[in-house]
């Protein structure tokens, strides 16, 4: 900001790139108050500073604003704009209004592969990877040629919906393009959606394949392993990994404490958790904490665990009292788990199913059939289901 304060004069380029930098580091009240003073000095805009101006209201959600914008560029021609026409499809998915992004999508012309990809990407983003399929579709049948950015949605879109013989048939495509095929992005979400369609051979002989890797890479198989139930692979990669040089980061250490808790791994997890703080100083987030106290849960080490929730540097969420509750229904605790029933039932302000069932679990065990009837009941009432099953990683963030 001090270079540009003190540039004696200052073109559109200067204003477009200031504005543009307070955007991208996530200072968007700066972005529009920059871009007022543009304008307050009557600096002529072009199409880049509405981009970096609807980018800035993708970014802090103001879809007023944006909405507002969108009619302005319509109005002076700028509408049909790449660079503007992927900024609003990227507004509007940020502000969940995919419905709006399609309608504009539309409206725009088809030859251009960036608003395809805009709205690709916009279908995933909002849990609609089935839609983002569909729009592959209809690519081939207009003979349009997909890019990485495309590729890298289709995958992703693959990933989300478990479509494993269409996320073979993709990475055929990256198979026959010599560029694609060495792109480090697209060798990561791979092995990501391999991972998550249970499909680890496949996602091994991506890895293994790729000329070259990143943190990243490493952590996609670190995970992938973990999510699996294949704990000692996950550790072993980890290992791998640390001994080519890489520093593992944030989401490695949820892969390996995550492969440690279902592998029954409890020493080996609470070292590698005093690693992840001592050696890499990486400041424990609750989806760490979480799979330390299901470790500890899991292997009947009732005391400790909640030794360690007491030591936790943010509070425990439901989850992790639930993962207590249900050890202590499976260890024998049922006295302990029944006083963190009614601490978890205080916790919450929020009716929750998950609370009900594991509250009746505990209950059960305790031969208290009359709450058990009462939360039962609760829960016909309200229709709550039961929840289907889901990992501790995944969970811990909802």
């Amino acid at each position: 900001m001090c270079v540009f304060r003190d540039m004696p004069t200052k073109d559109l380029i200067s204003w477009n790139a200031m504005i543009w930098g307070y955007v991208d580091s996530g200072n968007c009240s700066e972005a529009f108050a920059l871009f007022r003073k543009m304008r307050i000095e009557d600096v002529g805009v072009d199409r880049v500073s509405f981009s970096c101006l609807l980018s800035a209201c993708a970014a802090c959600k103001d879809l007023c604003l944006g909405r507002m914008i969108h009619a302005h560029v319509k109005s002076i021609g700028l509408g049909s704009d790449v660079s503007v026409g992927t900024a609003l499809i990227n507004l509007y998915a940020k502000c969940g209004k995919v419905e709006l992004a399609r309608k504009l999508f539309d409206e725009l012309p088809k030859e251009n592969i960036e608003y395809w990809n805009s709205m690709i990407h916009a279908y995933v983003e909002n849990g609609l990877a089935g839609e983002a399929l569909k729009l592959l579709d209809l690519m081939k049948s207009r003979d349009l040629e997909p890019d990485e950015v495309t590729i890298l949605g289709i995958i992703m879109a693959c990933r989300d919906t478990g479509e494993l013989h269409q996320g073979i048939l993709v990475h055929s495509i990256l198979e026959n393009n010599v560029l694609l095929k060495r792109s480090i992005v697209l060798g990561n979400v791979l092995i990501d959606m391999y991972a998550k369609c249970g499909s680890m051979a496949k996602a091994r002989a991506v890895f293994d394949r790729m000329p070259q890797k990143d943190v990243i890479s490493w952590t996609s198989m670190i995970v992938g392993h973990a999510i699996n139930s294949e704990g000692v692979k996950s550790l072993a990669t980890y290992r791998h990994m640390c001994a080519k040089k890489f520093i593992p980061n944030s989401v490695t250490f949820i892969g390996v404490l995550s492969a440690c808790d279902h592998a029954g791994l409890v020493d080996e997890g609470r070292r590698l958790y005093d690693v992840m703080r001592e050696v890499y100083h990486i400041k424990p987030q609750i989806e760490h904490c979480g799979c330390v106290v299901d470790m500890l849960a899991r292997a009947g080490k009732i005391e400790d665990a909640q030794m360690f929730i007491r030591k936790m540097p943010m509070e425990p969420n439901a989850l992790v009292w639930r993962m207590l509750i249900n050890a202590c229904r499976v260890h024998g605790y049922i006295n302990l788990g029944l006083n963190l029933v009614t601490g978890i039932a205080e916790l919450n302000t929020s009716y929750d199913s998950a609370d009900s069932v594991i509250s009746s679990n505990i209950y059960a065990e305790a031969g208290r059939w009359g709450e058990v009837i009462s939360h039962r009941s609760f829960m016909v009432v309200r229709r709550v289901p039961k929840m289907a099953g889901k990992s501790s990683v995944s969970y811990l963030t909802e």
